[in-house]
């Protein structure tokens, strides 16, 4: 009768311990909903920004109706590409309002921005987007600095 009793304590463990499990792995996701976001960045000519660190930021807006009014960014790729970023790589943005801005593009021999301070600036920024589901097909066409460093050159990237 003990060793009975045991064994469907021990069953009853077993079987608590895999629904705890099961539950973190499969459900427990009440936080804010995301969208994943991705697409492209050229310059105004077609080619891709190519320098240093160039980052594709997504900043909350004032009037966002973001359940979690927090920011994410994405490095922009060899080819233009970008994925946005907010908690782990790729996972992409809560959904609301976001201003869309680009990080510094400092030149190989030149620290100084490539591009026009609009571009870097939420408030300035002409790129506004509303992200309430998946969106992947993003394109961003930005200007150099007239009389700032030259670009590097590379070839228009392929649409």
């Amino acid at each position: 009768m003990i060793s009975e009793f045991r064994d469907r304590r021990s069953w009853t463990f077993a079987l608590l311990f895999v629904t705890a499990c099961c539950a973190t792995i499969c459900g427990c996701n009440r936080g804010p909903k995301m969208a994943r976001v991705s697409g492209k960045v050229f310059y105004k000519d077609g080619t891709v920004p190519k320098a240093g660190i160039c980052v594709v930021n997504f900043s909350p807006t004032r009037d966002s109706t973001a359940e979690l009014r927090k920011g994410a960014s994405g490095p922009i790729g060899p080819d233009g590409s970008f994925s946005m970023s907010t908690r782990e790589p790729n996972d992409g943005v809560y959904l609301g309002e976001y201003a869309v801005t680009f990080g510094v593009c400092p030149g190989p021999t030149d620290p100084r921005s490539m591009i026009l301070p609009k571009y870097s600036s939420a408030v300035m920024t002409p790129y506004k987007e509303n992200i309430q589901k998946d969106t992947t097909d993003l394109k961003y066409t930005i200007e150099p600095l007239p009389g700032g460093p030259a670009p590097p050159a590379t070839q228009p990237a392929e649409n």
